[in-house]
Order: C-alpha cells, then sequence, then structure tokens
C-alpha cells in the first residue's frame, strides 16, 4: 500500500475479524477438495478407498495415507496463494488480503510459511483457539498471524475523514512507511496523520458511519468505567480490612505503652496516614492497601473524564447511557464519593463516607 498521490483518494487497511475470515476458509476448503476431487479421478492421487460420500467414508478415508495427502495439498495451497500474492480464492472473493503488521504490504514467503504451520492450532476444537484470538486481540489476529507477523485486512480507499472514525482502521505512515492508526499518529516516527480537508457535502455512509462509531466509543468508555468502578470497590474492601487489623494492632501497643506517652501510636498514624511513602509504625499491608485504593480511585476519575468524552461525541445522555446499563448505573452510585477525591484527604474522607454508610466498619488506623 502506497502513500496516495497528491488529490487521490487514500487507501486504508481494516483488520478483518472471525466472519468473512471464516466465510473465506470455507470457500478455500471447496476449492481444495475439488482439487483433490479432479486429481483422485485423473488418476494422480489414489482415492484411498473412498466409494461415497458419506461421513463415515469422508473420515476414513482422512485417516488414511490419502486423507495425509488431502491435508498436504491444503497447506500447500494457503502456503503458495498466500505467499505469492496474499490471497488465497477465498479471500479474493471477500476482497482479503494477508498483509506484514510492520508495514502492510504482502505478507511474502517467509511469513505464509509460518503462519501455515501454525493454522492446525488455530483449528483445533473446531477453531475455537483461533476464533477466540482473533476477537481478543486489537488487530484480530489469529494465532498464526501473531507468530508471523500479519494481519489479516481489507483494503478501502475512503476519505480520510471517514476513515478517522472507523474503529481500528489503519493507514500507512508516509513518513516512514510503517503501518499506523488512521486517526493517530505513527508509532514509529510519532508523525501525525495527514490532514483532511472538510468535504463540503459528507461522504455517502458518513451520516451512519460517526454516530455508530461514536456508540462503539462510548460502549468501550463504559465497559472501562465499569472496570475501573469495580476496582476502587475491590480496593476499598481490601483497605478496610487493612484498616480494621491495624487499628487493632495499634490499639494493643498503645495499651502497653507507658503510661507518660499515651496516644504516640494514634498520633503517628493520624500523620502518616496521608503521606504513607514517609510512614512510621504502619504495617507493609496497611500501606500497600492505601496505595492500591488511592491508585484505583485515580484510574477511576480518568476513566470517569473518558466516558463522559465518548457520551459528548456520541450525543448520548449520561441518563439514556445508564438506563440501558443497569450495571454501570449501579455501579457509578456507589463510587459517587470518589469520583470529586482529587487528592489522599479527599479520598480519606470519601472512603469515611462510604464507610459510615455501611455501617461504621473499616475505619482508618488510629
Amino acid at each position: 500500500m502506497m502513500p496516495p498521490a497528491p488529490g487521490k483518494t487514500p487507501e486504508f487497511l481494516l483488520p478483518q475479524s472471525v466472519f468473512p475470515r471464516g466465510v473465506a476458509y470455507v470457500i478455500d476448503t471447496i476449492v481444495v477438495a475439488v482439487l483433490t476431487a479432479t486429481l483422485m479421478a485423473a488418476g494422480v492421487l489414489k482415492n484411498g478407498g473412498l466409494e461415497s460420500l458419506d461421513p463415515n467414508a469422508i473420515r476414513d478415508m482422512l485417516q488414511s495415507n490419502a486423507g495425509l495427502t488431502v491435508y498436504v495439498i491444503l497447506f500447500a495451497y494457503f502456503l503458495v496463494c498466500e505467499g505469492a500474492s496474499g490471497r488465497t480464492v477465498g479471500k479474493l472473493a471477500l476482497g482479503l488480503r494477508v498483509v506484514r503488521v510492520a508495514d502492510g504490504r504482502p505478507c511474502g514467503w517467509g511469513r505464509s510459511i509460518i503462519r501455515n504451520l501454525i493454522r492446525p492450532l488455530d483449528l483445533f476444537f473446531v477453531g475455537l483457539p483461533g476464533g477466540l484470538v482473533v476477537m481478543l486481540t486489537p488487530a484480530r489476529q489469529r494465532i498464526g498471524d501473531l507468530f508471523g507477523g500479519t494481519l489479516v485486512v481489507r483494503q478501502m480507499t475512503i476519505p480520510a475523514a471517514m476513515a478517522a472514525v472507523i474503529p481500528g482502521m489503519l493507514r500507512r505512515c508516509s513518513s516512514c512507511g510503517r503501518l499506523a492508526p488512521a486517526a493517530g499518529p505513527c508509532p514509529g516516527c510519532s508523525a501525525p496523520p495527514p490532514p483532511s480537508a472538510a468535504p463540503t457535502a459528507p461522504p455517502i455512509g458518513a451520516a451512519f458511519l460517526q454516530p455508530l462509531a461514536g456508540m462503539m466509543a462510548a460502549g468501550e468508555a463504559a465497559a472501562a468505567l465499569r472496570a475501573s468502578a469495580q476496582a476502587v470497590l475491590a480496593a476499598e474492601t481490601a483497605f478496610g480490612a487493612a484498616s480494621a487489623a491495624e487499628s487493632a494492632r495499634l490499639g494493643s501497643e498503645s495499651a502497653a505503652a507507658e503510661p507518660e506517652a499515651p496516644g504516640v501510636a494514634a498520633t503517628e498514624a493520624d500523620d502518616a496516614f496521608v503521606a504513607t511513602d514517609g510512614a512510621h509504625g504502619l504495617a507493609d499491608e496497611y500501606v500497600a492497601a492505601w496505595r492500591r485504593l488511592m491508585s484505583a480511585v485515580e484510574t477511576l476519575r480518568s476513566r470517569r473524564g473518558d466516558f463522559d468524552a465518548a457520551l459528548a461525541t456520541a450525543r448520548l445522555p449520561l441518563a439514556q447511557a445508564t438506563a440501558t446499563d443497569l450495571l454501570l448505573g449501579e455501579l457509578l452510585d456507589e463510587v459517587e464519593p470518589y469520583l470529586d477525591a482529587d487528592d489522599d484527604e479527599a479520598v480519606l474522607a470519601a472512603f469515611m463516607v462510604r464507610s459510615s454508610a455501611a455501617g461504621g466498619g473499616g475505619q482508618p488506623a488510629s
């Protein structure tokens, strides 16, 4: 994929997920089956006792020496097609291509060998491992793609303004030639994406793509916010337990202290609580629990900012978002005291509010 000439609509690459890749593989399997049957009919291959298309007969044939020949043909078919052009018949039919992760060029012979040697692992148990990895990886790569450094993409010639709102869309950096996000800087040279002039009229489909992309971004931000809120609640519970244990320890030490120095342990605990890096006399478990809560709250506030920005982009009211995501609404109600906590004292105050509302358990050590 070469950089576009001046005035020409640029080309982008969109990594493909399970469904189009699965359809292409079915087509390729049919092609290999027809090729194998043709070779058998011509006498080039022995049929290995295959007398009908009965599933049991096909299974017996695949388990015989003739079956090994079929697997070799299947491997050779993918290896040659993808190594030579990056496309099999199935991928050509669906407009897909195998390219290198680094620069979007055809995968070549070396990477084709690697990704096809790994193919049996992807197809194990009806293709479940490969399908799961494709759905979980950001660039929609199966196991063979990860080892081979390849992507299965659809090449699209669309305006840059439209490409920027499609999640996962890639471009080839005009400065260093590496693949980069269509709407972000290049990871290799940090060059920004090329500026796109605002069209006088929105491109065909932009009126549908932009709201759809906004809704997808809002959904991703909501998922991140849910996870962050749950992390705060887990950290709060851990800190409450650590506080109870530390209060009990300091209380027992105070009772055993010299009469002429009452409350020393309590005073040190109060002074050290907010500045745990310089704490003296506090248990490591207590300090670690406090730092975990502080970190979780900081992440929560960041995720809430991302969520609000995504809602603004999608023009979606918060009430509507929480009405369709009841769990998110419940979690936001629970962690609300922490959302305005911008320093350690505010986090402590939020914890005290939450602790009091829950019945007074888990007070900070004092």
